[in-house]
């Protein structure tokens, strides 16, 4: 995401969201709980982190964007910032690298968040 680099870290049982910036960490925020949600032809995973009145939502998701004979599904990965609910802002994947799902087996599972 430009020069900032979204990371989601397992260490034992505890997801942990760090935002990297020039090699640097510069907020990191543990406790994270996942969620999934299926949509028509696709769906999302998300790891959400809470930091005081923020939320980080992590995902990756595949929607379909034609009903016509063809699924051909998007891709689409980034990190929402949502404070009381409301998305305050939004940062997109540009290198495709934003599998995650391997890391969550054994963490708490919370809910789908909105965003």
């Amino acid at each position: 995401m430009g020069d900032r680099t979204a990371a989601v870290v397992r260490i034992g049982s505890n997801l942990i969201y760090r935002s990297v910036r020039r090699g640097r960490v510069e907020l990191e925020v543990p406790h994270g709980r996942y969620a999934q949600e299926g949509f028509s032809g696709g769906g999302e995973l998300q790891a959400a982190f809470r930091n005081g009145p923020w939320t980080y939502v992590v995902y990756e998701r595949t929607v379909r964007t034609s009903f016509h004979g063809t699924n051909d599904p998007s891709f689409e990965a980034g990190v929402d910032v949502l404070r009381g609910g409301r998305v305050v802002a939004r940062q997109r994947c540009t290198d495709g690298s934003s599998q995650f799902t391997g890391q969550l087996a054994g963490i708490p599972e919370g809910g789908f968040i909105e965003h």
